[in-house]
């Protein structure tokens, strides 16, 4: 053989070598069904994936590798193809057109570029009776609910409602739903309830989610969509001339459940608010408590002011001012912050306590405290006043003239 022979020999099972490593999409074209789990393969030929490969992010698709991979080998004129393939959980929130980019991946050859893939997305369908094909909306919906018009910083109800037919509802596949809030704010989500209806003499399951939230800033706000994975039964198709037991012949599938985008219309408190007025919305109640009522020169007593409600808390982080009568030495205030519960972010507490010492005996006064708030149930701004209290200070045993009962 020549050297030319052997270079051409050479070049040739080079690049044909260099050909035959390749990733790509499985398939590669075609049409997926919005918010439907369908699973696709990264193929390797004649090379494995090596590290931690990252996928691309494409808008309005989620993609998640599955645990496992496959492989196959196939045999022709005498040449062996290796193949790996990683299975793709693909999953469209959109109706729109999607392409997943080209991108480059590791592999044991070398780096590859994977070609780009295109899909047409198109509406879910759940296989129903008589291998009829029901539009997932007919199946399962979900809803957010909240109140037309609130007021801003004012606590209210929301809510998030799965309402889902019982013969094909298996599970939910998240704890909780996948939101965002903003410009909300809300308390985490609690455990769902369910309860039960009967349309059209079929079962159905509400699975409610219910929180509460508040809006900072005036305006209009349409809310983002929440969505919960749901896992759903649906039959199989099947031909009607062969018998199946029973049980063979339902599938379990999974769903990306959309709620609709209600808007809410923040008001702008009115005008009106007295000086005492600090941002506060809701309802509240404000307390000074003195103990003991009997002081005697030289030992404490101590001057509690406490202010509970339900409103707009992460909005409210001081007790309004107060003053101790010019005969006491006064320590630092100590304040304590108490939610209602872990979860709680508009039932709270907040007490802060004053250690007093008074220097001179006789009555002293301690003036009422006042604070505003806007109740946004009333649509008024309401002021609460602690009343006046009066105290008696006896004086130290040193004191105590001679001769005279005290």
């Amino acid at each position: 053989m020549s050297r030319f022979t052997v270079f051409v020999f050479l070049f040739t099972l080079i690049v044909t070598t260099s050909h035959a490593q390749s990733v790509r999409w499985e398939p590669s074209n075609g049409s997926l069904a919005k918010g439907q789990v369908t699973k696709i393969q990264l193929v390797f030929t004649n090379c494995q994936p090596e590290g931690t490969g990252t996928l691309p992010a494409v808008p309005g698709l989620e993609l998640r590798p599955t645990k496992g991979r496959s492989q196959s080998f196939s045999t022709v004129n005498g040449r062996t193809t290796k193949t790996v393939s990683i299975g793709i959980d693909v999953q469209p929130s959109t109706d729109q057109h999607i392409v997943i980019p080209a991108f480059k991946i590791n592999t044991d050859k070398g780096e590859l570029t994977v070609a780009s893939a295109s899909f047409d997305i198109g509406d879910a369908t759940v296989l129903g009776d008589q291998n009829r094909h029901l539009p997932l909306d007919q199946i399962a919906t979900a809803k957010l609910t909240a109140p037309a018009a609130v007021w801003a910083g004012e606590v209210f109800p929301l809510a998030f409602t799965i309402t889902a037919d019982k013969r094909f509802i298996h599970a939910l596949g998240n704890e909780i739903p996948d939101w965002d809030a903003l410009p909300l704010n809300i308390e985490p989500w609690p455990k769902h309830q369910v309860t039960e209806t009967i349309q059209s003499g079929e079962l159905w399951v509400n699975i409610i989610y219910n929180t509460r939230a508040v809006v900072r800033t005036s305006g209009k706000v349409t809310l983002n969509p929440a969505t919960q994975i749901v896992h759903i039964d649906s039959k199989r198709p099947v031909d009607a001339s062969v018998a199946t037991i029973a049980g063979s012949m339902t599938q379990r599938q999974q769903f990306l459940i959309t709620s609709d985008q209600p808007t809410i219309t923040v008001k702008t408190l009115p005008g009106g608010a007295s000086k005492s007025f600090s941002g506060a919305v809701g309802q509240f109640k404000l307390e000074s408590k003195i103990v003991p009522e009997n002081a005697i020169v030289g030992e404490p007593i101590t001057w509690t002011l406490t202010l509970s409600g339900t409103g707009n808390w992460p909005d409210i982080h001081l007790l309004p001012p107060r003053f101790a009568p010019k005969d006491f030495r006064a320590s630092l205030p100590q304040a304590k912050r108490t939610p209602k519960s872990e979860a709680s972010l508009y039932n709270v507490t907040l007490s802060e306590r004053v250690v007093l010492v008074p220097t001179k005996f006789g009555p002293s006064t301690f003036d009422p405290i006042e604070w505003s708030y806007f109740d946004p149930v009333e649509d008024r701004y309401v002021t609460i006043t602690t009343p006046a209290t009066t105290i008696e200070v006896s004086p130290a045993d040193a004191q105590k003239p001679k001769g005279k009962d005290w």
